[in-house]
């Protein structure tokens, strides 16, 4: 416990991810109160396995008979759990204006198109890229080269469409870039690997 409280101590948490919960009847609950959302009235039990059932199954074993009987009870919810958001959750443009609606917006993140990567010398290029269409707007982007992760990544702040990157590009091999928007809340996916280019051919 003493060692508990020593690392607890000096490694707190920095981050709490919160699960956010929609109901059936077009409502959000998550699973720890915010100052975006204090509803926290989740349908419980629910089934983690299928969350969008309108039920869920438990089961109650009594250890005090010999052999131990299974209860299984089946309960409904009104409304129920329609659907979980955590991590990188895939969102349809109506998720979106309800998520947001719903005090989400600074959540919903979409990546950026990749556009060109224009050599400049046998020590510089240039990425391109194009703001999402959709989601929050973006604070900044971080690129970073897809397939040598020894070129550094950069970062810059919105509204920049690209950046240069100069480096000790090695001797004929080819180098792909990747793109991913930032806020202070969240980041989004990598946008699709932009066409090889070869800086020192």
């Amino acid at each position: 416990m003493g060692l508990e409280r020593r690392l607890w101590r000096y490694f707190p948490n920095r981050e709490r991810y919160v699960l956010v919960f929609k109901l059936s009847d077009g409502t959000f609950v998550q699973d720890t109160a915010t100052a975006e959302n204090y509803n926290t009235n989740i349908p419980y039990p629910y089934n983690p396995y299928d969350p969008s059932a309108p039920y869920s199954t438990s089961y109650y074993i009594n250890f005090e008979v010999n052999p131990p009987v299974p209860t299984v009870s089946y309960v409904s919810q009104n409304p129920y759990i329609a659907k979980v958001y955590m991590n990188a959750s895939t969102v349809t443009a109506a998720e979106v204006t309800a998520l947001t609606n719903a005090g989400y917006g600074a959540c919903i993140m979409y990546a950026p198109t990749i556009g060109s990567v224009t050599v400049n010398s046998t020590t510089s290029v240039t990425v391109n890229w194009t703001a999402p269409s959709l989601g929050t707007t973006p604070t900044g982007y971080t690129i970073s080269c897809f397939n040598r992760p020894e070129i550094v990544s950069r970062s810059v702040a919105y509204p920049a469409t690209s950046v240069t990157i100069n480096g000790a590009f090695t001797k004929g091999q080819s180098y792909q870039f990747v793109v991913s928007a930032s806020t202070s809340v969240d980041v989004s996916e990598s946008s699709n690997p932009s066409t090889a280019v070869v800086p020192n051919p």
